[in-house]
């Protein structure tokens, strides 16, 4: 049993994937400028540790000065149709304020803050014309800290206990599930303050279902998964030379969308239907490496064989992520091997050895010319065998990367390779209680890996590192435990997990980080 504690309080600056989504949110505007002050130290991008600099705020200020100019020119009109009026009223203009404020600032915006944006248009209207006035106004709001952070910072109660209040909690619950600013919805209940366990719930719910919802969560188990390049394959015919047809590259992301998706959202939700169940989502690009057909450029879903695929971790999507990025034939027993242990298991994989690589190649190839006909595996058996550092450092994930040996660059199920057979199967894989030593594919495993605890609350501990943007401290690890546990007495139900998280106690308490 682990003793609940009470997460840090901390303010956080949106990340360049929140900000995007609450500037179109707020403005219907595209934010279009490259923002690259993201902070993937947790393995998530949640703007935890990321300061906003002088260069930063370079960047954003000439990015926002276009969308406040292009908002006030394009939508303002639609969205405050009183602007259309000639002349438009001080009153008009209030109302503008008062909402656009109370959204910008999610709600952190009383008749004082507003009074005082109104005072300063009018300083603006003096020398300039108000659609001008009204695009510097937003401009402000946009580059304001109020808009730019959000706080959990909470609120101390009698008790001496800080808690979260239902603007915080709104904001915390909005960013985890949609990636964006609360809707109307959320924020109205938030305004009232509302948000008891049961309405979190039924919000939490209702957000799962919407879009961005949706996109949300495929995304956490992209960055899970350690699938960031995907994006770039989808935008980038040269991010992956491996694949003659850059469509096939570009399917991919739609295929592990979808999956996530039909699974989490549309299906019973369960971890161990995410690692069992054999079907995909495939188009005309993308079946031919499942050894199918397709006429259409939808993605539609199909069944496959179970023997040769079970899960999340046998797509093509997934595969051919962790492979090489140029030779379609070469797997990668290295970089699946470590992504099991670290990532599903929760699990560290010590520092490299310090063998020099090149060297031990190039004594290789003198003493095996033959050495490039040979399978991935057996190239890579050959390598390890460079001292006992070598071999004890790589017997901890290589085992588990062999499994996937049947698998090559672009995610198809293959026997042969360099007309040698493919040997998938192990017997020294050092895993723990509940798995064996000896599999003859990931196939086999991975009904084993869905029983073990330890998959449930590694699960768990990456949503929480998720949630809160870091992951060291006796809070990270009991709120992990936690929910692992929960999850494990939940029939391993993912949506279930969610709401637990985001409506129960757990993440709105907090501590101060003040001596």
């Amino acid at each position: 049993m682990v003793a609940y504690q009470a997460p840090q309080q901390q303010i956080r600056l949106l990340s360049p994937r929140e900000l995007k989504n609450t500037v179109f949110d707020l403005t219907q505007v595209e934010l279009s400028a490259e923002l690259n002050f993201g902070d993937y130290s947790t393995g998530y991008d949640t703007g935890s540790g990321v300061k906003l600099g002088e260069d930063i705020l370079v960047t954003l200020m000439g990015a926002m000065e276009s969308v406040a100019s292009n908002y006030v020119s394009l939508r303002l009109n639609q969205a405050f149709p009183c602007f259309s009026e000639n002349p438009v009223t001080d009153q008009c203009v209030q109302s503008w304020i008062r909402e656009f404020s109370l959204q910008a600032y999610r709600g952190y915006s009383d008749a004082e803050l507003q009074e005082e944006l109104f005072s300063h248009f009018q300083r603006l209207s003096r020398d300039t014309d108000l659609r001008s006035a009204v695009s510097l106004l937003t401009l402000r709001i946009l580059l304001s800290p109020r808009f730019l952070y959000r706080t959990e910072m909470g609120e101390q109660q009698e008790d001496g206990r800080i808690w979260l209040n239902d603007l915080e909690r709104a904001s915390l619950v909005s960013y985890a599930l949609t990636g964006s600013m609360p809707d109307q919805a959320l924020l109205q209940d938030a305004l009232e303050n509302q948000l008891d366990e049961a309405t979190l719930r039924s919000h939490v719910r209702r957000l799962l279902q919407t879009e961005r919802g949706r996109e949300r969560v495929s995304e956490f188990f992209q960055y899970w998964l350690r699938l960031y390049s995907l994006n770039n394959l989808k935008t980038d015919a040269n991010a992956a030379p491996k694949f003659e047809d850059s469509q096939v590259a570009a399917s991919l992301l739609d295929e592990f969308r979808s999956f996530v998706q039909s699974v989490v959202i549309d299906g019973d939700s369960r971890l161990s239907t995410l690692f069992l169940s054999n079907h995909t989502f495939v188009n005309r690009h993308t079946a031919p490496l499942y050894g199918l057909s397709s006429s259409s450029d939808q993605m539609e879903r199909v069944n496959l064989r179970p023997r040769e695929r079970q899960g999340i971790l046998t797509l093509a999507s997934f595969l051919s992520v962790h492979a090489s990025e140029v030779e379609d034939f070469r797997d990668s027993p290295t970089e699946r091997g470590i992504l099991v242990k670290e990532q599903l298991l929760c699990e560290t994989v010590g520092l490299p050895s310090g063998i020099d690589v090149d060297s031990a190649t190039q004594s290789i190839l003198e003493t095996h010319p033959n050495f490039r006909s040979f399978t991935v595996r057996e190239q890579f058996e050959l390598m390890m065998e460079q001292g006992p550092s070598c071999v004890a450092c790589h017997s901890q994930f290589m085992p588990f990367g062999y499994l996937f040996g049947n698998y090559n660059a672009l995610g198809q199920f293959v026997t042969v390779q360099n007309d040698r057979p493919i040997q998938a199967s192990v017997d020294n894989l050092q895993a723990g209680e509940g798995i064996r030593s000896a599999y003859g594919s990931i196939v086999e495993l991975v009904p084993d890996l869905v029983r073990d605890p330890r998959l449930s609350h590694c699960f768990a501990k990456n949503l929480v590192r998720y949630t809160l943007g870091y992951s060291l401290g006796e809070d990270f690890e009991s709120i992990s435990w936690l929910l692992g546990t929960h999850l494990q007495q939940n029939n391993l139900v993912i949506s279930s997990l969610f709401e637990e998280l985001y409506s129960s106690p757990l993440i709105f308490q907090r501590r101060s980080v003040t001596p």
